[in-house]
């Protein structure tokens, strides 16, 4: 059944394209407009910018907001690695004072 469909579109294609060729052609050339030049000029583009430079900002704020509010935090993690250093540091101090 698919052999047949192969075969009979070839023919129709052919047959088709003869009676295509024999007619004459009855309009112009279609006329195509001139092709627009893609630039950020429009004012759309100019919107756009500054919605994004706002928005960047506002985030940028929030993040430096949070980042000084957590400062705190940063701080006592850091004594906290001293401290646990320290004890390390002591820690093998009197292992090797009672190994002796």
């Amino acid at each position: 059944m698919k052999i047949a469909y192969f075969i009979y579109s070839i023919y129709a294609f052919f047959v088709f394209q003869q009676q295509v060729d024999g007619i004459p052609q009855l309009a112009d050339d279609i006329l195509e407009p001139e092709p627009l030049p893609f630039t950020f000029e429009t004012l759309g583009w100019k919107i756009l910018g500054v919605l994004l430079l706002i928005i960047a900002v506002v985030l940028f704020y929030k993040w430096f907001k949070n980042f000084r509010k957590n400062k705190y935090r940063r701080e006592a993690i850091k004594k906290i690695q001293l401290i646990e250093t320290e004890n390390s540091n002591n820690q093998s101090k009197l292992t090797m004072s009672i190994s002796f």
